[in-house]
């Protein structure tokens, strides 16, 4: 086989193994299990790294956004997000911070730094609809999908590296 199409099958074949998520098994379907599953994607960062990262993100955008210093507010919403992150699978600790912003929304930051806007607090009519939106933000967190996204984009840009010395004809 000519060098031409090994370098394109040998991608095809690269990108293929490192798209494909890993083989789920049983448990992670068990909700009796929540805890104890495994549902972290695959990474070569370190949860350790994914931390470090996280913290100065949460840094960056505690210095540019007007963070609430209220203690109400920050216990309730602090008190909400840890009984969500206690009965699901986080394994690591999560900081809750809440941004003085009318918008509805809230984010996660790689290591377990979650924000959320007064704007969702006062569009949220009972607790239940603060807590969907903040496990929605936890589940990210748990998954590492910044981690394994981080991967994915390193991944690719090793895959691309013979195509800089294949020759264009």
């Amino acid at each position: 086989m000519t060098k031409r199409r090994i370098v394109p099958i040998g991608l095809f074949i690269l990108l293929a193994v490192a798209t494909v998520p890993g083989w789920s098994s049983d448990k992670k379907d068990d909700v009796s299990a929540i805890g104890n599953r495994r549902v972290a994607h695959r990474a070569m960062i370190s949860e350790e790294k994914e931390i470090a990262i996280g913290k100065r993100y949460a840094m960056e955008i505690d210095r540019s956004a007007k963070i609430i210093k209220d203690p109400v507010i920050n216990e309730y919403v602090n008190r909400v997000a840890q009984n969500v992150a206690r009965n699901s699978d986080l394994k690591i600790p999560l900081v809750v911070k809440v941004i003085d912003s009318p918008d509805i929304n809230a984010f996660a930051l790689p290591g377990g730094f979650l924000y959320v806007n007064t704007g969702l607090l006062k569009a949220a009519d009972e607790e239940d609809q603060l807590a969907g939106v903040v496990a929605h933000e936890i589940a990210h967190v748990a998954a590492r999908h910044w981690a394994s996204q981080m991967t994915k984009q390193t991944i690719l840009q090793y895959a691309m590296l013979p195509l800089i010395f294949t020759p264009m004809s």
